[in-house]
């Protein structure tokens, strides 16, 4: 029986600067019966990455609009476990390992709160997925 609730979701950064420079999923944000919560590790990728004043107040106005959750203890270990098994799997560079900590930090968030990882990045949220469940749709 349905719980009347709606599900949760979490937009990966992949998703925010794509409609921030495109603008094309916004009406699919707005009529989405999803509620969308925020991880700040998403809130820290697009204030690293912002190279404009406006990209920098976008994230600050994201941040104070969003219901923020921060990765816990046990998601910080569990997120370095994974990115470690991937990274000697995979023989994945720093770099390559860096970027995927940010996205097991944000996968395993999102677990834990229930969510769903909404995200452009298949690739790297299936391979993190493949060691640890978690709910994921991805845009295209």
């Amino acid at each position: 029986m349905p719980s009347g609730r709606p599900d949760l979701a979490v937009l990966d950064t992949s998703v925010y600067v794509d409609n921030f420079r495109t603008g094309r999923f916004t009406e699919r944000i707005i009529e989405s019966q999803l509620l969308f919560r925020g991880v700040t590790v998403v809130i820290h990728e697009l204030l690293r990455g912002a190279r404009r004043p406006e990209e920098r107040e976008f994230a600050i106005a994201l941040s104070r609009r969003l219901r923020l959750f921060t990765p816990s203890e046990r998601v910080w270990l569990d997120s370095a476990r994974v990115v470690a098994q991937l990274a000697a799997a995979k023989g994945y560079d720093s770099r390559k390992v860096r970027g995927l900590s940010f996205d097991a930090l944000i996968a395993l968030t999102a677990r834990s709160i229930g969510a769903t990882v909404v995200t452009l990045n298949r690739q790297d949220f299936e391979e993190i997925r493949s060691y640890r469940r978690f709910r994921l749709l991805c845009w295209e």
